[in-house]
């Protein structure tokens, strides 16, 4: 276990906050992965399970996004009252579901709500960190303002021939003109991603069920979907 400093932390969305953290000692992960993250709270030290958004290749710092939810003090405290400063203890990265350099050609991201995080560090690091790789990053959330790091992806894909993403909006969203509803069979087909790429899934239970059956559908074999279940 490895303490932390929090050096920066920002409400990114209406219900998720993105903290910068700082290890003091030798941190390392993989793409991917996630940490166990403890904090002292009420003279316990409480812990909750959060993954990293950061790509391994970034020095000196690693990345957590936080959606407010859940009855996890540590959830809790973070999004109450965290402030820069305040130490936090790492543990990881944990999880068998990770991107490395050279493992593929193609990798497709699909990313439902708060699923982004993982997904997010894969991104970052294939673009730093992979010059063969392309990727694609299918995007889902409920509302518009609640699609996070939209900026910093729009950024990513301008520069970077080989990173694409595309979004849905699954809620009622006025004025939204981008795609609506859920990623499904159609849009994956219009992003044009290879079968034999490398899926990986992350979101909410039934979403990543659905997403097996509709990647199967489409021709996708089990051994390139990458997924975890947590329940």
């Amino acid at each position: 276990m490895i303490p932390a400093i929090i050096t920066s932390i920002r409400q990114a969305t209406p219900t998720i906050k993105t903290l910068r953290l700082e290890p003091r000692g030798a941190f390392g992960f993989k793409a991917g992965q996630w940490l166990d993250c403890y904090a002292d709270i009420g003279g316990e030290r409480r812990v909750a399970g959060y993954s990293l958004t950061s790509s391994p290749l970034d020095k000196g710092h690693v990345d957590l996004a936080v959606k407010d939810m859940g009855e996890n003090p540590v959830t809790r405290y973070i999004h109450g009252s965290a402030k820069v400063g305040d130490t936090l203890f790492l543990d990881g990265g944990n999880g068998e579901i990770f991107y490395e350099a050279g493992m593929t050609f193609h990798v497709c991201l699909i990313a439902d709500g708060i699923g982004i995080p993982p997904h997010m560090s894969i991104f970052r690091y294939i673009d730093e960190g992979d010059s063969e790789a392309r990727c694609t990053l299918l995007y889902s959330a409920g509302t518009p303002d609640e699609l996070l790091f939209k900026e910093e992806i729009a950024s990513i894909v301008q520069r970077n021939p080989r990173m694409r993403c595309f979004y849905t909006v699954t809620g009622e969203s006025p004025g939204w003109e981008g795609r609506a509803g859920k990623i499904n069979a159609e849009m994956i087909r219009e992003a044009g991603v290879p079968t034999d790429a490398l899926y990986y899934i992350c979101g909410p239970e039934a979403m990543i069920h659905e997403m097996v059956v509709t990647l199967r559908s489409l021709g996708v074999r089990r051994k390139h979907m990458r997924y975890e279940l947590w329940w």
